[in-house]
């Protein structure tokens, strides 16, 4: 009998505790924490990667030469791509004909992600050069990562302070300054002859090769004046050397950021930079695209690539793919002009 009594109560006790916990509204599930919220000082992803997305690794095209600007700069963006999005970032270094072989070789590439490549100014204008059939149209844009100012650079002994002075000189005797640019093809080519057309100067035009070989001259005596990167000639310029006399931008330049630019010498027209961003194949699934989109401008705005383009001298400028695609129909325009105008096509 008490055994049956102690299993009735025991049954009860039971039915009751069940009864409270059914009673009690359930606590709601927490939301895990967000994948690759921090990478040591860089944006994490906030992109969801596609399922299609490249698991084993992406090549990355570079137009220039290993250990050149270009090369550093496609390197760095794609060490902190790597990071963010956990895939293998592999440089191929795609050199010749002012960067059309490496062009030819990224629309040739299958368009799913697996192939990127830097896009450069020189894209605008290898057509109107003759070396290849490319343009701004024939790539996608993922986004701008940099660019550096042309400039115009003298010995630090030079008779000339400003850039009024060099232009007053060379009117009152044309053809008589000589002027290093960096050569066929190269973009300080095309800037010294848009500086003589936007100021209505004639100069004497001598080609070196590039920018090293233009410092080169301009220290050994073998031309009164070179067309420039900013960036380039800062070292010789910090140490007394060479001055710059104008950057050919209408905002200062991060290498010398004391120089007058081209607007403030009253040259509106005198705008030529350096500009090096990241493309792709065009087709690419819009999903994957879009991935690329954003991992780009992550990259490009982290600490890291910032205190990279402070170290080097160049400016920080991020643009998105349609602000980058105008600016390259742009130049584009103005320097098949400028070929046309000064009979650079081969």
């Amino acid at each position: 009998m008490k055994k049956r009594v102690f299993a009735m109560i025991l049954a009860l006790a039971m039915a009751l505790s069940l009864a409270a916990c059914a009673a009690k509204p359930a606590e709601p599930s927490k939301a895990p924490a967000p994948a690759n919220s921090d990478n040591g000082g860089s944006q994490g992803s906030t992109g969801t990667k596609p399922d299609n997305f490249p698991k084993d690794s992406v090549n990355m095209f570079v137009h220039a030469a290993a250990g050149g600007g270009s090369d550093a700069m496609a390197r760095t963006i794609g060490s902190i791509m790597e990071s963010n999005m956990d895939v293998p970032v592999v440089v191929d270094n795609k050199t010749g004909g002012t960067g059309s072989v490496c062009w030819q070789s990224l629309i040739s590439s299958k368009a799913d992600g697996y192939t990127i490549s830097t896009v450069a100014s020189e894209l605008t204008y290898i057509g109107a050069l003759g070396y290849a059939s490319i343009g701004p149209d024939d790539v996608d844009f993922l986004g701008l990562c940099q660019s550096w100012s042309g400039s115009l650079v003298v010995p630090a002994d030079s008779e000339w302070e400003t850039f009024a002075d060099f232009v007053d000189y060379c009117k009152a005797h044309p053809g008589e300054v000589s002027v290093g640019d960096g050569g066929t093809g190269n973009i300080w080519q095309l800037a010294a002859y848009t500086m003589e057309k936007e100021t209505g100067i004639e100069v004497n035009h001598v080609p070196f090769d590039g920018a090293a070989g233009e410092m080169t001259a301009l220290l050994g005596g073998h031309c009164d004046a070179i067309v420039v990167g900013a960036s380039e000639a800062k070292a010789n310029i910090d140490s007394g050397a060479m001055k710059c006399l104008c950057v050919f931008n209408d905002k200062a330049s991060s290498a010398v950021p004391d120089a007058p630019t081209a607007v403030d010498a009253g040259y509106p027209g005198l705008i030529c930079n350096v500009w090096v961003g990241i493309g792709c194949p065009k087709g690419l699934p819009e999903d994957v695209k879009a991935y690329l989109v954003d991992q780009v401008k992550q990259a490009v705005e982290s600490d890291t690539f910032k205190k990279y383009t402070e170290e080097r001298g160049t400016d920080w400028n991020y643009m998105t793919p349609d602000e980058l695609y105008a600016l390259a129909k742009s130049d584009m325009e103005k320097y098949a002009a400028i070929v046309e105008d000064a009979g650079l096509a081969q």
